[in-house]
């Protein structure tokens, strides 16, 4: 899992493809996008996500083992974090 000043988690990691995003409940998530890109900057999924009340969103993607960096974008703040599928 990794957490940040912002709040804003991914997990599993390492993982099977699907993962979970938590961002704090008192924020606004209507905005929140996610990017998922392989290691050469191409964008391999850009998945509609929705939150529960308490912040947190599956999402599921049906990416091949490897090493992908997620961008989580919320209003004006963007977080990387690498993910490794296996």
């Amino acid at each position: 899992m990794i957490a940040s000043t912002s709040g804003i988690e991914l997990y599993p990691n390492p993982g099977n493809g699907e993962f979970n995003v938590r961002i704090p409940s008192n924020r606004a998530r209507n905005d929140t996008k996610l990017v998922i890109r392989d290691l050469q900057g191409r964008q391999t999924g850009s998945p509609i996500i929705s939150f529960s009340a308490e912040g947190l969103a599956n999402v599921k993607s049906s990416l091949q083992s490897g090493i992908y960096l997620v961008e989580i974008s919320s209003g004006t703040e963007r977080r990387f974090q690498k993910i490794v599928v296996n």
